[in-house]
């Protein structure tokens, strides 16, 4: 459950207990309770001072994160480049683009995740049509001028032909 709504939940059952009670007891006639309204009434009290409990722990928890792990806290994990390069030395190419594939979506901005990628389809497994594909898409990913040099450089080395300019890059 997330904070927001954990926190309108507490003020929804807040609000109907605080009704309830108020309007199943009575102080002023004999402390007269009113068991259909007292009763409900208590139970959401009591389930809101429970779900009280919850937001504060998870506020704690929250702040707790915030001082041990700061930055973003959508921020992916940093890219790791071993178990590609694991299954390529093992000759699992394709499980290698997979994982290559992988770092592209999180990391769609290095340069690396491509060029391991067009080795890949390119040297171990002969597809120049998908690493063409594959290095449109990164020219696309890829903002900065330099990366996509590098990119359009690399798949030259290894094609021995120009990338033609697409329409979304």
């Amino acid at each position: 459950m997330s904070l927001i709504k954990a926190i309108i939940l507490f003020l929804v059952l807040g609000a109907l207990g605080a009704v309830g009670v108020h309007f199943g007891w009575d102080p002023e006639e004999s402390k007269v309770v009113s068991y259909p309204l007292f009763a409900p009434g208590m139970f959401c009290v009591v389930i809101a001072g429970g779900v009280f409990l919850i937001v504060i722990a998870k506020i704690g928890l929250i702040l707790i994160d915030m001082i041990l792990f700061p930055g973003e806290p959508g921020d992916p994990p940093p890219a790791l480049y071993k178990l590609p390069e694991w299954y390529i030395s093992e000759g699992r190419f394709g499980d290698a683009l997979e994982e290559y594939e992988k770092i592209s979506k999180a990391h769609p901005k290095e340069v690396e995740c491509w060029t391991g990628m067009l080795d890949v389809l390119v040297t171990h497994m002969g597809n120049i049509n998908a690493a063409r594909k594959t290095a449109q898409t990164g020219l696309r990913k890829v903002r900065a001028q330099e990366k996509q040099e590098q990119l359009r450089q690399y798949y030259m080395g290894l094609t021995g032909e120009t990338l033609k300019p697409s329409l979304w890059s």
